[in-house]
């Protein structure tokens, strides 16, 4: 695997958006909006001496009759770290 190139705060910035659009994108697999009461979904994103760390939380509050779990909630995270993964390689390493 080859290196990343250099970041800037742009690409900091789309790779956040990235990151938040794919995980709202795959919560909305589970649940619907009318099932969430609150949702914070939160990318700390840090990029120093070339290496990239991307940290994700996701709280979600939902009625009493949904059947969102916590074991859908890793699945949500595995999946969209997989597709980060993939979407940095595709368009940032060298």
């Amino acid at each position: 695997m080859s290196k990343l190139k250099k970041l800037s705060q742009e690409d900091l910035d789309d790779i956040t958006d990235f990151f938040s659009n794919i995980v709202d994108s795959k919560l909305s697999n589970y649940v619907t909006s009318k099932e969430i009461i609150n949702q914070n979904i939160i990318t700390d994103i840090e990029y120093e001496n070339g290496q990239l760390d991307v940290d994700l939380d996701i709280d979600v509050d939902v009625d009493a009759l949904s059947n969102l779990s916590w074991d859908d909630i890793q699945t949500i995270i595995d999946e969209s770290y997989e597709e980060l993964d993939v979407y940095i390689d595709d368009n940032y390493r060298e």
